[in-house]
């Protein structure tokens, strides 16, 4: 678990090093479907792009249902923080 807290910290400040543009929203960020709630590692927001930043954080051998679980997150995202104006 310190393991994975140390590389959250270095990867947040590896993102937000990124500079001008680049908005920390949140870690662990809680997004709610249905019943269900699902929390991001970390939610960043270019605000020169106008995009949110999805970031996952997984450790070991990459396994395709990875790709699923940050397309949801992706998606979810886009229904509920973006605005569609």
């Amino acid at each position: 678990m310190q393991q994975t807290q140390a590389l959250m910290d270095r990867l947040q400040q590896m993102l937000t090093a990124f500079g001008h543009g680049m908005a920390f929203v949140g870690r662990q960020h809680r997004l709610e479907v249905g019943e269900e709630t699902l929390n991001v590692d970390l939610l960043l927001f270019s605000y020169t792009q106008l995009r949110f930043v999805v970031v996952e954080l997984k450790m070991g051998r990459f396994s395709p249902s990875y790709l699923g679980q940050l397309g949801t997150y992706v998606a979810v995202v886009d229904d509920q923080l973006r605005d569609h104006a």
